[in-house]
């Protein structure tokens, strides 16, 4: 693994060793909401999409997207990308803190009419209400197991997947 630090940022580039001569071909900086990309006289290049390229040994087509595993924009190492769909892209966000949604995990928010936690999952651009809960936690891991039901690799869970292992007999 090699890191590469742009000049005009605090950020380090993660790359795999295979990956180094683009490093020093061209000039790779943070830009566009925090990704590893390069401006090519045409538009902004993603380096991320660049290496995945190179890993299918063809342009990206349609509606291909790269996911990048950890969630980290600048950590464009080989065993951190994967191929994904709209779809697998959003179940493996992390939660965002809008405003109006109170819980603390991904998929809860707090439902003020009925003084109960709701929990609810996306899938396929669908709407799935999964039920109230007396506790933030119980909510929480309903949504952890839909997520893993819809989405397998792709979800990102709340508590550890460890959590929800059989027990050994």
């Amino acid at each position: 693994m090699r890191a590469i630090k742009p000049s005009l940022s605090d950020t380090r580039i993660l790359i795999s060793p295979e990956d180094e001569s683009l490093l020093r071909k061209h000039y790779w900086g943070v830009y566009d909401k925090g990704y590893a990309a390069r401006n090519n006289g045409y538009g902004v290049m993603f380096l991320h999409r660049v290496i995945m390229a190179r890993m299918l040994g063809r342009y990206l087509v349609g509606k291909e997207q790269v996911d990048h595993i950890n969630c980290i924009k600048t950590d464009c190492r080989r065993e951190n990308l994967r191929l994904a769909d709209q779809s697998q892209q959003q179940a493996n966000r992390k939660k965002t803190l809008n405003r109006g949604y109170s819980s603390q995990f991904k998929g809860v928010s707090w439902i003020n009419r009925l003084n109960r936690w709701g929990a609810g999952i996306r899938v396929d651009g669908k709407s799935l209400y999964l039920g109230y809960f007396r506790s933030e936690e119980e909510a929480a891991t309903t949504y952890d197991k839909a997520a893993m039901l819809h989405f397998g690799e792709y979800a990102r869970l709340n508590f550890s997947e460890q959590s929800y292992a059989a027990p050994q007999a």
